[in-house]
């Protein structure tokens, strides 16, 4: 007989995991013990009948039967317990695994203009940073003024008050006279009058004292927000950190002046770069930061790319900022404060230096038009980037536009791809010819 012909009855097998051996061993052993009970309890009946009245053997054969009840409710209690609170305690068996989490990175949506002509679209990069720069730097002068006043804001600029209070004093002794003197028979009032309840008079002060003034200047509490302060130190911090931010911005527009103007080299939009070169780390960078430009160096294994990107961060902190000290100063009033000597009140007047109101509207303003300017810029960035990532349009910077116009010149419309967009009319060409190094064309498919 081999060793598989026995009868498996706990169905234990080669290469079952610990899991599935837990589970195996568990049910055998709580059938065990259910069958022990059992026969404890089969026993225990029979010690009862054979005990002919033995009242010691009567005894225990109960006891025994007793034990083994207990014993049953117990085990398959516990069973319940487990179950109830949850079935896996019970069912042991081989976890399901579960699949890796995958995270989808967003794409992110780039919208060019719903229908490009044939021929060049033009789009003025240049122009745009440096109408950033400029509303950049009219913010700044407009905030720090804003935010030089608002940090004067106090109680200082509040007035007092003067208010009314009661000065108690003692009351003269009276004087006996020297004769009394009786005073005249009361008359008797009329018989309607007996059933009215007169009301005994109230004095609001002590029988004897005086009404005084007093007023003081506004001495108490703050008119302001206790993190005003904070609130000011924090935007100029912020103003500071936008004028280096302003700084590379320039430099920034020098690195792709650079790039355009070295024969060497080639600027590529992050768009370009991706399908240039999908497997790089740079690549995938560039998928996390769309608003950035390459300067690609070489050809091949030697090729280099440097990184141009243009700083949004720290100017839209300066804009929350801002806007975080516009709300405060709002929110100041010389009613917070008060006035206090032998009465107190209520401060009047205006918490903040003359001309808080007008420096708070001109830096709204200013906040106002550099928001829309960068989200101009933003958007002008993702442009040139849908348009630089589609197929049927050719992206020229300014320096290879006018080559190109250079050599229609000279020799006509050759027969290569890009010039499907040749031949140029008039007002294209001096768009052409004045073009400057940051801008770019895209020539379509007619």
């Amino acid at each position: 007989m081999q060793i598989a012909d026995y009868p498996n009855f706990l169905n234990i097998r080669f290469g079952m995991s610990l899991t599935e051996l837990a589970g195996v061993l568990f049910t055998f052993l709580l059938t065990i013990a259910g069958l022990a009970a059992f026969i404890m309890i089969v026993w225990g009946g029979v010690n009862y009948l054979t005990s002919a009245g033995d009242p010691t053997k009567t005894k225990d054969a109960k006891n025994q039967i007793f034990a083994a009840i207990l014993g049953l409710i117990i085990l398959f209690s516990s069973w319940m317990i487990l179950n109830t609170i949850n079935p896996d305690l019970v069912n042991i068996r081989e976890p399901t695994p579960t699949p890796p989490l995958v995270v989808e990175k967003p794409e992110r949506a780039v919208k060019p203009p719903a229908e490009i002509p044939a021929g060049f679209y033009y789009v003025n990069l240049t122009q745009i940073i440096d109408d950033t720069v400029s509303q950049e730097k009219e913010t700044i002068l407009a905030i720090r003024k804003f935010a030089a006043l608002a940090a004067q804001c106090g109680r200082n600029y509040c007035s007092g008050g003067k208010c009314d209070y009661w000065v108690p004093e003692e009351c003269p002794a009276e004087t006996t006279p020297t004769s009394p003197v009786s005073p005249p028979p009361a008359e008797e009032p009329p018989w309607w009058e007996f059933w009215m309840i007169k009301p005994s008079t109230i004095n609001a002060q002590t029988d004897c004292g005086s009404s005084q003034t007093c007023s003081a200047s506004c001495n108490t509490g703050d008119p302001c927000p206790v993190d005003k302060e904070e609130v000011v130190d924090n935007l100029l911090i912020l103003a500071d950190k936008t004028e280096e931010e302003m700084a590379q911005l320039q430099k920034i527009r020098s690195k792709i002046a650079a790039c355009v103007l070295d024969e060497e080299a080639i600027l590529m939009t992050c768009q370009e770069v991706t399908e240039a070169f999908p497997e790089e780390e740079i690549a995938q960078n560039c998928r996390q930061a769309a608003y950035d430009f390459y300067c690609v160096y070489g050809t091949g294994n030697n090729t280099s790319l440097e990184r141009i990107t243009i700083p949004f961060a720290t100017v839209r902190e300066m804009i929350n900022a801002a806007q975080n000290l516009d709300s405060t100063i709002a929110s100041c009033s010389c009613g917070n404060a008060s006035y206090a000597c032998e009465c107190s009140g209520a401060c009047n007047g205006t918490p903040c230096p003359a001309g808080t109101d007008t420096a708070r509207n001109d830096a709204t303003d200013a906040v106002n038009k550099l928001k829309v300017q960068l989200q101009k810029l933003e958007e002008t960035v993702a442009e040139i980037g849908g348009l630089s990532a589609t197929d049927e349009i050719i992206t020229l910077t300014c320096s290879e536009a006018y080559s190109w116009l250079k050599s229609i010149k000279e020799s006509g419309c050759p027969g290569v791809k890009v010039f499907p967009c040749c031949p140029v009319d008039a007002e294209t060409e001096k768009t052409i010819r004045n073009c400057q190094f940051a801008d770019f064309f895209f020539c379509s498919q007619p």
